[in-house]
C-alpha cells in the first residue's frame, strides 16, 4: 500500500473515502462523480478560489467568493469581522445565548455549501448543444461552521489560507506577521469535509453520430492555470530585490506542468527585476497572442 500524502499522515479518518449522502448523491453524469477523498483534496489543493452560500438569518441566501485552505480534513475560510457572514455567525451564537467570544472554536449551526471548480478546457462539438468544458468540481455541504477565537488556532489558520494561495508566502522572514489590531479584526472559520463530492470531465465532444459528416471542427482545446512574470511594486524595483524562491518554484512548476517552452527561470527575467514587465516579458506576450490568435483562427476556420 502506497504511503498517505503528508497532510494525512497519522490521521486515520482522512484515509478513508467519503460516504455518499443525500445531498452529496451524483444523479446526473454519475460516471463523472465520485466520492473518492484523494480526487477531491486533489481538485482543492489546485483551487485557489471557493464560492460560499449560507442562509442570512435563517432565510435570505447569500453567496460569496472566497480564498481558502485545506488542512487535515478541514477548510479554512477568513474575511472581516463586519462582514454579513461572520457577522451571520457571531448573531447565531448571540441568539443561543453564548457571547462572541465566550469560547474558542465555538461551533454554530448554520446550512452552508462551498463549490470550487477548475476549467481544463473547451469542448467544440459539431452540434451547439454538445458543447462542453472539461473540468474538476467540488461540492461540500455543512450544517456547522466552527468559529476560532484563539489567538495560536486563527494564526493557524490565517498561515494555512496564505499557503494555500502561495506555498512559502507565510514563512517569508522578510513578511510580516500579522498584528493583535490585524487579528482582532478578522475572523477565522474552519468546517469539517464531511460531506463532499466531486465531478470530472476529461476527452473530447460526445457528438451525435448522424452529426458525424459534417465538416466542422470538432474536438477540445486545453485551458492552463499559468503563473505570468511577477511584476514589482516601485518601491521592491528601487531596492532590486530578487524574487524569492519559492515564487520561483510556483512560476516554473506552473509553467513545467502546462508544457510551456518559455521558462520564468530566465535569471534575466526573476533576478534583475529592472527587466520584469520590461521587453522581454512584451516579447513573450506576443508570441503567446500570436500562438493563442493561431489556435483560434484553426477553430474557425
Amino acid at each position: 500500500m502506497a504511503a498517505p500524502p503528508p497532510c494525512c499522515q497519522g490521521t486515520k479518518e482522512l484515509l478513508v473515502d467519503f460516504d455518499e449522502t443525500k445531498r452529496t448523491k451524483i444523479t446526473r453524469g454519475k460516471k463523472r462523480g465520485t466520492h473518492e477523498r484523494q480526487k477531491i483534496l486533489d481538485i482543492l489543493a489546485a483551487a485557489k478560489v471557493c464560492t460560499v452560500s449560507y442562509l442570512h438569518n435563517g432565510e435570505e441566501l447569500r453567496v460569496v467568493p472566497q480564498l481558502f485552505g485545506v488542512h487535515e480534513g478541514w477548510l479554512y475560510l477568513h474575511g472581516s469581522v463586519s462582514s454579513t457572514m461572520f457577522k451571520n455567525h457571531r448573531q447565531d451564537k448571540q441568539a443561543e445565548g453564548q457571547s462572541a467570544d465566550a469560547e474558542a472554536g465555538a461551533v454554530v449551526k448554520t446550512k452552508m455549501a462551498i463549490s470550487a471548480t477548475l476549467i481544463d478546457g473547451l469542448v467544440l462539438a459539431r452540434a451547439h448543444m454538445h458543447n462542453s468544458v472539461n473540468y474538476r468540481s467540488v461540492v461540500i455541504f455543512a450544517d456547522t461552521v466552527h468559529v476560532i477565537t484563539d489567538k495560536e488556532e486563527k494564526d493557524k489558520g490565517l498561515r494555512i489560507i496564505t499557503e494555500h494561495v502561495l506555498k512559502g508566502r507565510w514563512d517569508d522572514p522578510d513578511a510580516r506577521n500579522p498584528n493583535k489590531a490585524e487579528r482582532d479584526s478578522t475572523a477565522v472559520v474552519k468546517i469539517k469535509l464531511s460531506e463532499c463530492s466531486a465531478k470530472i470531465r476529461t476527452g473530447g465532444p460526445n457528438d451525435d453520430k448522424d452529426d458525424m459528416k459534417n465538416a466542422c471542427w470538432a474536438g477540445d482545446v486545453p485551458l492552463y492555470r499559468v503563473y505570468g512574470c511577477p511584476n514589482a511594486d516601485k518601491t521592491t524595483k528601487g531596492r532590486r530585490i530578487s524574487v524569492p524562491r519559492y515564487l520561483r518554484s510556483a512560476i516554473e512548476d506552473s509553467r513545467g506542468a502546462s508544457g510551456m517552452a518559455v521558462k520564468p527561470s530566465d535569471e534575466g527575467v526573476l533576478t534583475k527585476l529592472g527587466n520584469v514587465g520590461g521587453g522581454r516579458q512584451q516579447l513573450v506576450s506576443f508570441l503567446m497572442g500570436a500562438v493563442l490568435a493561431a489556435c483560434v483562427a484553426l477553430i474557425l476556420a
